[in-house]
């Protein structure tokens, strides 16, 4: 593997991981938690820091927060493993050449990574991401006959 490839295989990563993110952020908003309780808690799980605040006692005392936070964890260490693993096949496949074209490579993957992250805040995209996976959200949650509404 180049490390060209391995660099964008790793920026692929990260951005499956803000998705899974901002995925997970909004089913636990279905549940009732509000936005800034639910990123927060979402990052401690996916990061493996952090969950044991007392914020926690609002997901444990719901079964099916309980059981998002289950799949939540489990998307965390697969995803830690896969880019620890990333990170790893990195550096083993640079040579001499490689890492003379690390910093344009790496100015273009972070100009990218920030522009992504700008666009997932505009209103427009945001709230139709949102949209869509509250309707897959409420479909898997309450099942398919529910009427949940959010206040």
């Amino acid at each position: 593997m180049s490390f060209l490839s391995a660099m964008v295989f790793f920026a692929i990563f990260i951005l499956v991981y803000i998705l899974i993110n901002e995925i997970f952020t909004v089913l636990f908003r279905l549940t009732g938690l509000t936005e800034d309780k639910a990123k927060f808690q979402v990052t401690s799980m996916l990061t493996n820091s952090g969950f044991t605040t007392s914020d926690s006692e609002l997901i444990t005392s719901s079964r099916v927060r309980r059981k998002l936070a289950r799949i939540t964890m489990i998307s965390g260490y697969a995803f830690t493993v896969t880019i620890v693993s990333a990170v790893v096949n990195i550096v083993i496949t640079m040579n001499s050449f490689e890492i003379k074209n690390l910093w344009p490579v790496s100015l273009v993957l972070l100009i990218m990574l920030l522009s992504l992250m700008m666009l997932k805040n505009l209103p427009g995209i945001k709230s139709g991401f949102e949209h869509s996976v509250e309707k897959i959200g409420n479909r898997l949650i309450f099942g398919k006959y529910s009427n949940v509404v959010i206040v």
